[in-house]
């Protein structure tokens, strides 16, 4: 799940990020943001992957 500076922010974070997620797509944001920052990852870094998670799940659901 981590891979560079991980605030999953550029294109190529965003791209690896999509990828990852959606073999989670069992996990809550909730649960993969706290995780993140449970390993030290930046809460602007958490916050931006929580919404990517919430959007994936909306056009899903």
């Amino acid at each position: 799940m981590f891979v560079g500076n991980n605030g999953w922010a550029g294109p190529r974070g965003k791209r690896d990020a999509a990828r990852i997620l959606s073999d989670l797509h069992a996990l809550s944001a909730d649960y993969v943001a706290g995780y993140v920052i449970g390993k030290g990852r930046s809460a602007a870094g958490a916050k931006r992957l929580h919404e990517m998670i919430s959007k994936s799940a909306r056009r899903a659901g």
